[in-house]
């Protein structure tokens, strides 16, 4: 029978930040010792169109994570997001999308785009981000989604069905929720 409450929750998820440190300075020996620097994962910025035909499915499924460098409580959540990613490796994609410009709509927009990418870079994320460059409204008229928060999570099958969404951060819990159902096919 598996573990809950919230003192385990809190155990797997400073269990998953551990693993997600080691990783990370596992990284940083390799480029050490082979004296490289490996590219950071692509960020760039995204018009509303752009951003609704990149969370299409292309054949397998499809995890969106909805964040921004702004919100409090998304930036402990990437290290989850992370490990879901490296979970998912071959059965589903991961797609992030900044609301960055939301904020600050009149910060220019090669400035949103540096901040999301340092912040990436600092979490050594390797799933790819779209600086959504869109008004609110508009955005969330065309995304359909269920709140008007970050963070959020959907998880759509092959075909673009949303399977579930998740409102607020990524639990550990709900990390191996996501995997489990991807992995059943």
């Amino acid at each position: 029978m598996p573990r809950t409450g919230r003192w385990w929750d809190t155990l797997r998820e400073r269990l998953v930040a551990f693993d997600a440190q080691l990783a990370h300075d596992a990284l940083s020996r390799f480029e050490a010792r082979a004296g490289v620097t490996l590219a950071p994962v692509r960020v760039r910025a995204a018009s509303l169109d752009a951003v609704l035909t990149a969370l299409r499915p292309e054949g397998r499924p499809l995890v969106e994570h909805h964040w921004a460098t702004w919100c409090e409580s998304c930036l402990p959540e990437l290290p989850r997001i992370e490990a879901l990613a490296a979970r998912l490796d071959g059965i589903a994609d991961v797609v992030g999308v900044s609301w960055d410009r939301f904020d600050a709509p009149d910060d220019d927009l090669d400035a949103s785009v540096a901040r999301v990418a340092d912040t990436v870079a600092a979490q050594r994320a390797s799933w790819p981000t779209l600086v959504l460059d869109a008004t609110p409204e508009a955005a969330f008229a065309a995304l359909s989604l269920p709140v008007r928060t970050v963070p959020q999570t959907r998880v759509l099958d092959a075909d673009g069905g949303v399977l579930k969404v998740y409102t607020g951060p990524l639990r550990t819990s709900d990390v191996e929720a996501i995997a489990t159902l991807l992995a059943a096919g």
